[in-house]
C-alpha cells in the first residue's frame, strides 16, 4: 500500500463559535470523528483514513490550537479549557449537519471523549458505549431519552500504543457495538 501524502486528502476548515478549525474529510456510510493526540494533529489517522473511508464517512479534525486550525491567543488559557475543546467537536458535527458519530480518539483527545460520556452539554444523555484499552471493556450507558443536542455514541478511545488501530479492527468494534 503506497503512502498518500498530506495533499492526496480532501481538506476543509469550519468557521465554529470562537475557532476556525480544519479537517480531512472522504467516505461514505456512517460519520466517524478521528480525534488525534498530543502533540499530534490529522495526520496521525492518514494509515487508516483509506480503509475506513470503505465503511465510514470519515473525519479527521485538528484541534484547536494544533495542525492547521486556528490557534487562539495561549495567554488566554479559557481557549483551551476542556469544556471548549469538547464544544467544538459538536459544534463540528453541528456546522457538517451531522446529529449521531462515532468518535474515536487517543491520548489528549480522551479527555473530550470522556467529558462528553460523563454528560457534557453536547450530550447530556451521556455516551451509550464506552470502548477502552486493549481489553476493549464496555460499560453501557443507553440514553433515557433522545435529545436535541448531537450526539456521540458510541465512543471508542484506543491507547497510544494501539495507533494506528488497524481498521478492521476499529470496522469490528464499531459495528459491533463495542467488544465481541
Amino acid at each position: 500500500m503506497a503512502i498518500r501524502r498530506p495533499n492526496q486528502f480532501e481538506h476543509f476548515e469550519a468557521k465554529l463559535p470562537g475557532v476556525t478549525v480544519h479537517y480531512v474529510r472522504e467516505g461514505s456510510g456512517p460519520p466517524l470523528l478521528l480525534l488525534h493526540g498530543h502533540p499530534g494533529f490529522w495526520w496521525e489517522w492518514y494509515e487508516c483514513l483509506g480503509e475506513l473511508a470503505k465503511s465510514f464517512d470519515v473525519i479527521a479534525v485538528d484541534l484547536r490550537g494544533i495542525g492547521d486550525s486556528e490557534k487562539p491567543d495561549l495567554k488566554d488559557l479559557s481557549q483551551y479549557h476542556l469544556d471548549v475543546v469538547t464544544d467544538d467537536q459538536a459544534n463540528l458535527l453541528e456546522y457538517l449537519g451531522i446529529e449521531r458519530a462515532y468518535v474515536v480518539g487517543h491520548d489528549y483527545s480522551a479527555a473530550p471523549i470522556r467529558a462528553t460520556g460523563a454528560g457534557h452539554r453536547s450530550n447530556p444523555e451521556g455516551v451509550s458505549r464506552n470502548v477502552t484499552g486493549r481489553s476493549h471493556t464496555t460499560t453501557p450507558t443507553p440514553p433515557s431519552r433522545p435529545t436535541a443536542a448531537p450526539t456521540w455514541a458510541p465512543f471508542i478511545r484506543v491507547k497510544v500504543d494501539e495507533i494506528p488501530i488497524p481498521p478492521e479492527r476499529l470496522v469490528e468494534l464499531i459495528e459491533a457495538g463495542g467488544p465481541a
